[in-house]
C-alpha cells in the first residue's frame, strides 16, 4: 500500500508519494585538484613490506595534490588508500597548500602497522607528469623501510611474595602480530608511550623500553630489555598531568627529579585544599580511629571529591606555613598519590 488517500472530488490521490520530489546539491568535502599540469613530485606511504602508495603534488605550485595506491600490495594498498584520502582532506580543511600538507603529513605521522602505513622521508621524487607517476609505479626505486618496527608499550608490573616489584614483558597485540608477517626478520621495538613513534628526531635511549627480534616466520622472539629505560608517568598508568606541579609530583614519585626540584615547583603553586564550611579554614583529615591529623591538598579538580566543590584554591607553601607540624597527602587516591611532610613546603620565614 502507497498510503495515499483518495482525494474527495476523485482527482489524484494526496499523499507523502504524491508530492513533488525537490532535490538538493549538497556539497562534499573541500579537496585538492586532481588535474596538475606538467611535472608532479611524490613522496611513498609504506607499511613494513615496502611501498603501499604515493602522495603527489603539483611541482608548479597550483593546487593540485593527490595520492595513488601501488598495486603491487594489492587489498593492503586498496585498504589503505581510504585513509590517506581523509588525510589530505583534513590537510585543505586546514587551509594548508599541497607543499604544506605534504610537510604536516611527514610531522604529523598517525596510525600504524601495516595498515595504514606511514610517509617515509627521503623517499620521494618528480616525474614529468601525473600520467608518468602512475605509468612508471611499478619502476619506482624499491623503498627500504627500516630494519625495525616500532610500537608502543606500557609498564605492567607484579608484587612479588616478597614485596618486591617485577616489571612484566610487554603484551603482543593483534595488530603487532599483522605487521610482523609483513617484516620477518626485523626487529620490534617498545617504546615508551610519552615518545613519538615516528619522528624525525630518535628517541632518547632512556625512551625505548626494549625489543623483540622478529623470525623469518613474523613470530616473536625473547624480549630484551633495555637497562637504561626510564618509565615516564603515562607508561606506568598515571594521568597525562595537567599543569607543572602534578607532573612535578608524577616525576618525584618516578625518581626522575629530586625533592628539592619538587619543593620549588609545589611552593609557588596553587593547589586545591578541602575547607571547612566557613570557606577558608582547612579541614583536616586522620589516619584511622586516633591517627594523626593531615592535611590534603590536590593539583586540579580532578583529583578533589566532587570536582573541589567543597575545596579552595590556595598557595601551598602558605598553606603548609599554617600546619607546619602535619604531614601533608598530594592527589590522594590517585596513581600519583604523594605524601610529603609540610613543614619541608612551608617558606621559612628566616628565608
Amino acid at each position: 500500500m502507497s498510503g495515499d488517500r483518495p482525494s474527495k472530488d476523485g482527482g489524484t490521490p494526496q499523499g507523502p508519494l504524491s508530492e513533488d520530489v525537490h532535490l538538493t546539491l549538497v556539497g562534499g568535502p573541500e579537496e585538492y585538484g586532481r588535474s596538475p599540469v606538467g611535472p608532479v613530485r611524490y613522496i611513498a606511504y609504506c607499511n613494513p613490506a615496502g611501498a603501499i602508495g604515493y602522495l603527489w603534488m603539483a611541482a608548479d605550485g597550483s593546487d593540485n595534490a593527490g595520492c595513488i595506491p601501488s598495486r603491487e600490495q594489492g587489498y593492503r594498498a586498496i585498504n589503505a588508500l581510504g585513509f590517506w584520502i581523509e588525510r589530505m582532506r583534513e590537510a585543505k580543511a586546514r587551509g594548508l597548500t599541497p607543499e604544506q600538507a605534504l610537510n604536516w603529513l611527514l610531522d604529523s605521522q598517525v596510525g600504524g602497522m601495516p595498515f595504514p602505513g606511514r610517509v617515509l622521508p627521503r623517499s620521494g621524487g618528480e616525474v614529468e607528469s601525473l600520467d608518468t607517476l602512475r605509468a612508471q609505479i611499478k619502476a619506482l626505486p624499491e623503498v627500504k623501510e627500516p630494519p625495525y618496527l616500532c610500537t608502543y608499550a606500557y609498564s605492567r608490573r607484579i608484587v612479588e611474595s616478597d614485596g618486591r616489584q617485577r616489571l612484566l614483558v610487554p603484551k603482543i597485540t593483534d595488530d603487532m602480530r599483522k605487521s610482523t608477517v609483513l617484516a620477518p626478520g626485523k626487529r620490534m621495538i617498545a617504546i615508551d608511550p610519552e615518545y613519538p613513534l615516528f619522528s624525525s628526531v630518535p628517541v632518547p635511549r632512556e625512551g625505548i623500553v626494549g625489543d623483540w627480534q622478529i623470525d623469518q616466520d613474523g613470530g616473536f622472539g625473547d624480549f630484551v630489555r633495555n637497562r637504561h629505560y626510564r618509565p615516564t608517568p603515562t607508561a606506568v598508568g598515571m594521568l597525562r598531568a595537567e599543569n607543572t606541579v602534578e607532573r612535578a609530583v608524577q616525576l618525584r614519585l618516578l625518581g626522575r627529579i629530586t625533592e628539592d626540584e619538587l619543593l620549588k615547583e609545589l611552593r609557588s603553586a596553587q593547589v586545591l585544599v578541602p575547607v571547612e564550611d566557613d570557606g577558608s579554614t582547612p579541614r583536616l583529615r586522620e589516619r584511622g580511629p586516633g591517627g594523626r591529623p593531615f592535611l590534603l591538598m590536590y593539583t586540579g579538580a580532578r583529583h578533589a571529591p566532587q570536582g573541589g566543590e567543597h575545596c579552595r584554591w590556595m598557595n601551598a607553601a602558605e598553606v603548609a606555613g599554617r600546619m607546619i607540624n602535619l604531614d601533608i597527602e598530594i592527589d590522594e587516591g590517585s596513581a600519583a598519590c604523594l605524601d610529603i611532610a609540610a613543614s619541608k613546603v612551608a617558606v621559612s620565614p628566616f628565608g
